[in-house]
């Protein structure tokens, strides 16, 4: 499906939770400034946002996809401060829901993230611009922990769980913390990791039918290899 305006993205966000098909509602969400199309129509002013996000979905999906596309739409007019804070507001609202619902939305976890660690480095050279102090990315480093926190803690039986999407919060919150020279936290992220009941697939096995991204593991070793040498 299309994506170019703001129905289909309520069409393909309401589609994909009611088959639980994660890789579709994380396209859906993705922070693309290149679809012109869906940018310039949330630019005009001239679709109620609220009514077709209501119109398609239930609490709290139907807040989370109002803040997302506020969050492109600020965006678009280079608002990054204000932008952050609506990208903020849609990862709290997928929260909500995410911590109850199983592992199938992980990708959208993900893909929420990215945008929430991206939309803070912009708003944190907005801010820096202005004269004022750079706060956005350990703002949206919080925000990540939450995420981990409910990844690294789930107990549901490994096959389902929502550990298998924990490396890649982790490879996130590596990014914000180097970023912004913060690496003293990166050890409790790298305790969880080495832990006795963090999925013993670092090096690409197969445990109980899952495994994690070849990307997920690289990206973890170079983070981890870089901070050793500090």
């Amino acid at each position: 499906m299309s994506l170019g305006t703001v129905q289909a993205v309520a069409q393909s966000v309401a589609g994909a939770i009611g088959r639980q098909d994660g890789p579709a509602l994380a396209a859906a969400l993705r922070f693309d400034m290149g679809n012109t199309s869906l940018l310039g129509q949330l630019s005009s002013g001239r679709v109620g946002l609220e009514a077709v996000c209501g119109g398609s979905l239930s609490e709290p999906y139907d807040e989370m996809l109002l803040e997302h596309f506020y969050f492109l739409r600020a965006a678009q007019e280079g608002d990054d401060i204000k932008a952050y804070a609506h990208c903020e507001r849609a990862c709290a609202c997928f929260q909500a829901v995410f911590e109850k619902d199983t592992d199938w939305s992980l990708p959208a976890l993900h893909a929420l993230c990215l945008s929430l660690r991206l939309a803070a480095a912009r708003a944190d050279r907005a801010l820096v611009a202005k004269g004022e102090k750079a706060s956005r990315q350990q703002e949206a480093a919080r925000t990540m922990q939450r995420f981990f926190q409910v990844t690294v803690t789930d107990r549901s039986a490994l096959p389902v769980s929502k550990k298998w999407g924990a490396l890649g919060v982790i490879n996130a919150l590596f990014k914000v913390y180097f970023n912004i020279n913060n690496l003293r936290l990166c050890q409790n992220l790298i305790r969880a990791v080495e832990g006795p009941a963090f999925p013993k697939a670092l090096d690409g096995q197969i445990v109980e039918g899952r495994r994690f991204p070849k990307g997920e593991i690289v990206t973890y070793k170079y983070f981890t290899g870089r901070r050793a040498k500090q």
